[in-house]
């Protein structure tokens, strides 16, 4: 596995939902096209399916060709946007979430699946 020294990783933190509108979006990709603009990517992660959403609109045009990792992005999301190959990650169901969160406090728990 490779490592990364600390000069080779940039981290930062860009809450997309919070803002959710064009006129920011097309700000942070400017600002995004500007901070990078001379920095190779290996490879780009984001969370979220904001997150993801606003990286497929813009991608072409930040990191064509980069391998995208992304993590809590919902099924819906996630087939509507008709992930390409290149991009790898969690993608998870809300209900099947819930109920995980409910086992955690329960005693008992029917797999309603099996039933009949």
């Amino acid at each position: 596995m490779a490592r990364l020294d600390r000069q080779s990783r940039d981290q930062g933190e860009l809450i997309i939902s919070r803002f959710p509108g064009t006129q920011h979006h097309e700000v942070l990709r400017t600002y995004l096209q500007s901070k990078y603009r001379d920095r190779p990517i290996g490879v780009v992660v984001v969370q979220g399916s904001s997150s993801l959403e606003f990286l497929m609109r813009s991608r072409a045009q930040l990191w064509p060709g980069t391998p995208v990792v992304f993590d809590s992005v919902d099924k819906a999301t996630a087939d509507r946007l008709n992930l390409p190959p290149d991009l790898t990650g969690t993608i998870y169901h809300p209900v099947l979430n819930a109920a995980v969160n409910w086992a955690r406090h329960s005693r008992r728990i029917v797999d309603g699946r099996k039933l009949g």
